[in-house]
């Protein structure tokens, strides 16, 4: 199959690959021209460098993405495939990834429909305070007691994972978290096989980032617990961030030293680090997909998901950066996330079946 791929004419692959992916470039450029407009529309710059910052950030980290795509690879023979000579099967693995064209060039389309996506979302993300200043953080601390039976729920998770070592542990599996996205979206960029699951993961992952990521956290526009006091808010949330704080003298919480960098730039207007959105929690709704994903995959690989993102729900919460609201709505959000995906995947298929019909016809 890969010798097949890899001899095939270059038009026709092309042309098959782009008819696939034209339903999610189509959204993908109708978000980057929203982001335009929305972002001038309040009087910001639009930042156009970044995509040129995201294109660096891939030929930067290129090495370690690479490192991470051969690390997949070797556990999924090691686990599934099983076979008696593992490095001679990894290797031929590898191989049959280098030389199928379609795999390569269907990749990099993935990766550079992801860096637009995620350039233009963080344009919006940054402009959300702009565009609809904060005014839900009562609303979604209220919500959290009523849904804890009249406690804040960091109060009731902070006797099982409130001490230092914890915390500690928490705020490595949280911050993990990109790596464990970027992982899936490899898979599923580079992946030949089982078309319709990758395809519904990546739909329902730019859906997510968009509607939820953009559209829900400019309507219920909120900074999160880690900034209620400072929002002027009242002190709910001050013996959580002081606790914080006492732990990171004993074990470093790097979450603290974002939540700063993030106050500094929405405070000053500078900065690269940008964006202060906490509803819904879309670190709850990406990693619901990728177990979602994971289990089309393997459900061992499912279950081992699943757990990671219960681990992120309590992270965000007990971290300070998500009211229990925030992580609720956005982990249930992923579901019609994942139906939508599921749609606009299939019609992707569909419409590349009917063509290579009309083709061969």
């Amino acid at each position: 199959m890969s010798a097949i791929a890899s001899t095939a004419p270059a038009g026709p692959l092309v042309a098959s690959i782009l008819m696939r992916y034209r339903w999610l470039a189509a959204l993908i450029f109708i978000h980057a021209v929203a982001a335009f407009l929305t972002v001038t529309s309040v009087g910001l710059p639009y930042e156009a460098d970044l995509v040129a910052y995201g294109l660096g950030f891939l030929v930067e980290d290129i090495v370690p993405f690479l490192m991470l795509f051969v690390a997949w690879r070797a556990l999924r023979i090691a686990l599934w495939v099983r076979p008696s000579h593992p490095v001679r099967a990894l290797l031929q693995d590898l191989k049959s990834v280098l030389v199928n064209g379609r795999r390569l060039v269907e990749g990099l389309v993935v990766l550079l429909l992801m860096i637009v996506m995620m350039s233009s979302f963080t344009q919006i993300k940054a402009a959300i305070p702009d565009i609809v200043p904060f005014s839900w953080d009562t609303t979604f601390k209220e919500l959290g007691e009523t849904l804890c039976f009249g406690i804040l729920p960091w109060q009731a998770l902070w006797p099982i994972f409130g001490s230092p070592p914890a915390a500690f542990v928490l705020n490595l599996i949280y911050n993990a978290w990109f790596f464990v996205v970027v992982f899936f979206l490899l898979s599923a960029a580079f992946s030949q096989r089982d078309v319709e699951s990758r395809m519904t993961f990546l739909c329902s992952f730019v859906i997510a980032w968009i509607i939820g990521g953009n559209l829900l956290a400019t309507i219920f526009s909120s900074a999160g617990p880690v900034y209620y006091q400072r929002l002027g808010l009242g002190a709910d949330y001050a013996p959580l961030m002081a606790m914080l704080h006492e732990s990171s003298r004993i074990y470093p919480l790097w979450a603290l030293d974002v939540q700063e960098a993030l106050w500094t730039s929405y405070v000053s207007g500078t900065g690269t680090l940008k964006g202060i959105s906490a509803m819904p929690s879309m670190h709850n709704t990406s990693i619901v997909l990728v177990a979602l994903y994971a289990f089309r995959i393997n459900r061992g690989l499912g279950i081992a998901m699943a757990v990671y993102a219960a681990a992120i729900f309590i992270g965000s919460i007990t971290l300070g950066w998500h009211y229990a609201a925030d992580s609720l709505i956005g982990a249930a959000l992923a579901v019609p996330f994942w139906g939508l995906g599921a749609i606009m995947a299939r019609r992707s298929i569909g419409a590349v079946e009917a063509g290579d019909g009309h083709r061969r016809a």
